[in-house]
């Protein structure tokens, strides 16, 4: 219940401008550590495997670093229930003057017809099997409004039924 009240107080504050907004350069990389540690319990819990593809040296942005780890979080939680388990998700770091981190899944992808809606407010793809989990259909609007807030975008690259999906952050490099 807390976490749904975080989300909705999280969509409220953005919607108004009210969201605190402290951008500072960090490494990139250890945003994705961060978010891949949040749900590192619940991927161990049903089986499921998070393969991080990383560049060797740092990767700077300058951001606010806990919207990036959210942004992250969401993306890899979706993965998650969106997925046959064991699930396997990778996240790859694409250095360049826009930043690319690449979430990909083998789950249960989107239609096409579906793939504007996933982005809107309180849309929610709904799956024949019992363990998708309920939610608000907010995840993905925060995230695409916290990447936009944060000079980024966050896209859908591709996805297709029973091949999964593949969510693209992009962000501006530190200069």
């Amino acid at each position: 219940m807390d976490r749904l009240i975080d989300v909705l107080c999280l969509s409220s504050r953005l919607e108004s401008g009210q969201l605190p907004f402290q951008p500072v350069r960090f490494d990139l990389l250890e945003a994705v550590r961060a978010a891949a540690v949040e749900v590192e319990d619940r991927a161990r819990l049903e089986c499921a495997t998070i393969e991080t593809k990383l560049p060797d040296g740092p990767v700077a942005v300058v951001a606010d670093s806990g919207h990036i780890i959210r942004i992250l979080v969401n993306l890899l939680n979706n993965a998650l229930t969106y997925s046959a388990r064991p699930a396997t998700v990778t996240v790859v770091v694409r250095p360049g003057p826009d930043v690319e981190v690449v979430v990909r899944d083998r789950g249960i992808g989107i239609a096409a017809e579906r793939q504007r809606a996933i982005f809107e407010r309180f849309e929610r793809l709904s799956g024949d099997a019992p363990r998708f989990t309920a939610g608000l259909g907010l995840g993905l609007p925060i995230s695409r409004d916290l990447a936009r807030l944060n000079s980024g975008s966050l896209s859908l690259e591709h996805s297709a039924p029973g091949e999964g999906s593949i969510f693209v952050l992009r962000l501006p490099a530190a200069t």
